[in-house]
């Protein structure tokens, strides 16, 4: 008995490589002075994103991907419980975006934020982080 080999567009993996972690990257994304700069919202979830060279990005990767929690979290266990289901749910919807930007020149710098409150409700930030992604792929997918 095999097992189903799983293709590399639909692997469920978020590798180090695609991690937003360069400064000026994310200071680019919340710069209000930037018109290049998008933004979209579902539920709990708002999507801050900007297509750049690839050039730009050290490593090069299609997605670039950063996750914060909101400020009404205060405690730490909260912030590090939400960012977790957050990147649990992108990770699994991720194939749409990785698809558009797998043949590109350019890379998507995108930071997901976490805008609801407690108690945590995984169940709606899955739902919420899967539609604003989807929405996000055909707003792109339309554009391009």
């Amino acid at each position: 008995m095999g097992t189903a080999v799983e293709s590399p567009a639909h692997r469920h993996t978020f590798p180090r490589s695609h991690r937003l972690k360069a400064h000026r990257l994310i200071r680019a994304l919340f710069d209000r002075s930037r018109t290049d700069t998008g933004t979209l919202a579902q539920g709990t979830i708002r999507l801050v994103y900007r297509i750049v060279p690839r050039a730009d990005v050290k490593v090069p990767a299609p997605l670039k991907v950063g996750v914060a929690p909101g400020r009404g979290l205060r405690r730490a266990v909260d912030r590090n419980r939400v960012k977790r289901h957050v990147r649990e749910a992108y990770r699994h919807h991720q194939h749409a975006l990785r698809r558009l930007f797998e043949t590109r020149g350019d890379t998507l710098t995108l930071m997901i934020l976490y805008r609801g409150g407690l108690p945590v409700d995984p169940p709606r930030i899955q739902r919420d982080t899967a539609r604003a992604v989807d929405r996000l792929a055909e707003r792109l997918a339309a554009s391009a």
